[in-house]
């Protein structure tokens, strides 16, 4: 069944009765938040749909009507809740496999930068000498 979004918003607005009993605040579940992070890595330019992340999160808690009538509408044709909702949260933070073990591989590859980086330093701060080569 086709909703048009006119309809969508019509029916919220007549359930809220009016724009001032919607919040601003609309969850969502980090896919689009894990498509930039993934295209960034490899380095795939995908700036409007980082954009309208970004835009999702400047949305929240404002008062203005369009920030209100996107949630209505993420809300009709997504069913995502209005404001926050702790499940929504988790499954955003954990919910992708590839989360923990990316956690775990982004913090080993700094730990090997930074050692790279002290072995670096050391070795430009003083002279290095051959072992081999008679003094």
């Amino acid at each position: 069944m086709n909703q048009s979004a006119d309809n969508v918003m019509a029916k919220i607005y007549n359930e809220k009765e009016g724009f001032e009993a919607v919040p601003s605040y609309i969850e969502d579940t980090g896919e689009v938040n894990w498509l930039v992070a993934d295209a960034m890595r490899i380095e795939v330019p995908v700036p409007v749909i980082a954009e309208s992340v970004m835009q999702l999160f400047a949305s929240r808690d404002t008062t203005r009507i369009a920030d209100k009538a996107i949630a209505m509408m993420r809300n009709g044709f997504g069913g995502y809740p209005f404001g926050p909702d702790e499940g929504i949260q988790y499954e955003r933070k954990f919910g992708k496999i590839e989360n923990a073990e990316s956690d775990i591989l982004y913090r080993k590859n700094q730990i090997k930068i930074l050692q790279l980086s002290i072995f670096n330093n050391e070795v430009s701060s003083r002279s290095f000498v051959n072992p081999l080569e008679e003094s």
